[in-house]
């Protein structure tokens, strides 16, 4: 990623940041860093299970979220990925 594209990738985490909030009820930026390290989804999958609930075994994270959340979480969260 170039300097340069670093704008546009600010202001679209910055719309992410809202949408995340209103979906999973916690701030974005307790689990992204910064346009440079992006997302970390291993935080994310920690805090899902110990704050949400634990997954039932064999159900990955995209399943659970799905289940829980909709088809608009889980495209979000992919596209922070």
């Amino acid at each position: 990623m170039s300097w340069g594209e670093l704008p546009a990738k600010h202001r679209r985490i910055m719309k992410a940041r809202k949408e995340f909030k209103a979906i999973f009820g916690i701030d974005l930026t307790c689990f992204y860093r910064s346009v440079v390290t992006g997302f970390d989804v291993v935080e994310f999958d920690d805090w899902l299970q110990a704050n949400v609930e634990k997954y039932p075994e064999g159900e990955s994270m995209r399943d659970f979220i799905l289940r829980k959340y909709g088809k608009k979480a889980v495209k979000l969260v992919e596209e922070l990925i």
